[in-house]
């Protein structure tokens, strides 16, 4: 990965998830400035909630209790018992990849283990990287402690995003009008063609090399798409299960859980906080 992607993608994961990385600033000699809608290839990130796809699997030998956390495409989980733990997986298989010719571990197709994306036909040609986290809450409602299982799936892809900006007293405004995903090809190994999309609203072809395209795929791996976390274990394994755990188990805010109420109220916070995080990923790489 060069300098600039990674210092991007570590912006992008660091970043308070109260904060918001802004797109690229437009350059405004007065303060006040109009713009007219422009285009341009972007990152774009896509999180589902998967937790009703999730089996979970208890078995007691009267001293130990054990669970395993499955999802119907193959994922699975046993987390750790007593305190909060965590699982990022990415479904990959040996294969060849496109940009080295060599047989190493790649990523299956979005469209073969996505539980949320795979009917989105473009999404396969222009994802980046799709992963499932799978993880644990404790609800303290009773003695012992009740688990609450969950799991999302993230997906990065390249997309065609349209801004609309605008300066007022030296002011940046700028919002996504849409996001396209229309993949016009899927790109050529052989040949060596790109992958191309469409706006829809221009004649424009945006293209990426399959080369820097399976390049931040590999490179992704393993910092954001695997690694685990346990609270009375190993802790940290990756980059990746670091930021999701702050997100998902924000250590010492607020007071324990000990009602559905509340735990629903810590869902909901976590659901925003987790947006925002990869929203902050997506942008910082489109920046750079």
């Amino acid at each position: 990965m060069d300098q600039s992607t990674k210092l991007a993608l570590m912006d992008g994961m660091w970043t308070t998830p109260n904060v918001t990385i802004l797109p690229v600033s437009p350059v405004c000699s007065t303060a006040n400035c109009t713009f007219q809608v422009y285009n341009s290839l972007a990152i774009c990130s896509s999180v589902a909630n998967v937790t009703d796809f999730l089996a979970v699997e208890v078995t007691s030998d009267g001293d130990f209790t054990q669970s395993k956390m499955t999802l119907p495409n193959g994922i699975w989980f046993i987390p750790m018992a007593g305190g909060s733990t965590l699982s990022i997986q990415t479904q990959t298989k040996m294969g060849t990849s496109r940009n080295t010719g060599y047989f190493t571990e790649v990523p299956y197709p979005v469209n073969s283990t996505s539980l949320a994306f795979a009917n989105l036909s473009d999404i396969q040609d222009s994802a980046i990287l799709d992963f499932f986290v799978l993880y644990n809450k404790d609800l303290y409602e009773e003695t012992p402690f009740t688990p609450a299982y969950r799991a999302i799936e993230v997906l990065f892809y390249w997309c065609i995003n349209s801004y609309s900006t605008s300066v007022t007293a030296g002011i940046v405004t700028t919002e996504i009008v849409t996001s396209s995903n229309s993949v016009l090809s899927h790109g050529d190994p052989i040949s060596l063609s790109p992958i191309v999309l469409s706006s829809g609203n221009d004649t424009i072809n945006y293209t990426v090399g399959l080369f820097p395209a399976d390049v931040m795929t590999f490179d992704w791996l393993p910092i954001l798409g695997t690694g685990s976390y346990s609270q009375t274990g190993q802790g940290f394994t990756s980059q990746g299960a670091e930021v999701f755990s702050y997100a998902l188990h924000p250590a010492g805010i607020g007071d324990a859980i000990k009602t559905a109420a509340e735990l629903a109220n810590s869902d909901a916070i976590s659901w925003q906080v987790v947006l925002n995080l990869t929203n902050n990923i997506a942008t910082s790489l489109t920046n750079m």
